[in-house]
């Protein structure tokens, strides 16, 4: 019986090591919906810029669900803060990725400006240029092309984003990904 209470306080203790403080909860929370001034405020207290909610399905930073949110403002905010713009999700996706599938053509561009990773991989092999080339995103395209994004990457199935575009009929892309494959 001890033994069974030991475990049980073990497991709530290891459990809650990982809950969010309120300004954690709320500095997140900020980031999502847009609101700067809370987003400064919790920064100035010393929130970490890279904390994740390791809560929920996902483990988002701050500048995952800004970049996903399309605001721009607060992706600044913490890339001046020193937010880790590659960092990734448990499922290997960056704030660029975010953006990227999420059609945020500013976002993206400043996301490449702050040195983010082009090429980088999420867990079935897709990259940032699959993901705007999937769906549509020709400006997008272009700005990947222009910082140096590699369009030869195949992902898991074997696809590069010239098939994810072929595939969808998105013929501007396929323009720009023909031209640049046959650099």
């Amino acid at each position: 019986m001890k033994r069974i209470l030991t475990l049980v306080i073990l497991v709530f203790i290891s459990t809650n090591l990982y809950a969010l403080t309120k300004d954690e909860e709320g500095f997140l929370q900020a980031a999502k919906e847009g609101n700067i001034n809370k987003v400064k405020e919790l920064l100035t207290l010393g929130v970490d810029v890279n904390i994740k909610n390791e809560e929920g399905l996902y483990d988002f930073t701050a500048l995952m669900l800004a970049s996903f949110e399309g605001n721009i403002e607060i992706v600044r905010e913490l890339i001046k803060a020193g937010a880790d713009i590659n960092i990734k999700d448990e499922d290997g996706k960056t704030a660029l990725l975010y953006a990227s599938f999420e059609g945020h053509t500013e976002m993206v561009k400043e996301l490449i400006k702050a040195g983010a990773n082009l090429n980088i991989q999420e867990e079935y092999g897709w990259t940032v240029l699959m993901f705007a080339s999937y769906k549509g995103y020709t400006e997008i395209v272009r700005e990947l092309i222009r910082a140096g994004a590699n369009v030869h990457i195949k992902d898991k199935l074997g696809k590069t984003a010239l098939d994810y575009a072929k595939e969808n009929g998105h013929n501007d892309i396929i323009d720009l990904l023909e031209k640049e494959k046959g650099r």
